[in-house]
């Protein structure tokens, strides 16, 4: 995941180019919007896929373990919330910084950490969220599409 999350910052890069510090030409405005958005997106349906996959593929022996006895759909949400969601915080800090030194951008390297992880992290519970909502894996990928 980590030379896939960063493979996908080199190729944004190399799609964008490095932004010199004193072009504020419109189609350089225009181009730091678009890699800007770009990533959000890429790390929105990354994160929000992920918890989708891995809460459908988990779903049968969950359920199995929730019938024994063993803890409550909210202690495994909880659970599940506390393991993964600091790894997409990390794989989208690390997105970040590859984006921040491949196009160059003026955003200081902090803030663009703090929004790309806050992204992710958001993302990945909301697929969560939408796993445990919707019973069928299939819809419940569906459907967080457009969610």
């Amino acid at each position: 995941r980590l030379l896939a999350t960063g493979g996908l910052g080199f190729i944004f890069g190399a799609q964008f180019g490095f932004f010199a510090p004193d072009d504020m030409t419109a189609v350089s405005v225009t181009s730091r919007v678009g890699l800007l958005s770009f990533g959000a997106i890429s790390m929105a349906f990354i994160g929000e896929m992920r918890a989708l996959d891995r809460f459908a593929k988990e779903k049968k022996v969950v359920s199995r373990e929730r019938a024994s006895g063993f803890y409550s759909g909210f202690t495994y949400l909880c659970a599940k919330a506390v393991a993964e969601l600091p790894s997409d915080a990390m794989f989208a800090s690390f997105f970040a910084f590859v984006l921040h030194c491949r196009c160059g951008l003026r955003v200081p390297l902090n803030e663009l950490m703090a929004v790309y992880c806050l992204l992710a992290v958001v993302c990945a519970a909301l697929g969560l969220a939408i796993g445990a909502a919707i019973p069928n894996p299939e819809r419940a990928m569906t459907a967080g599409i457009p969610i």
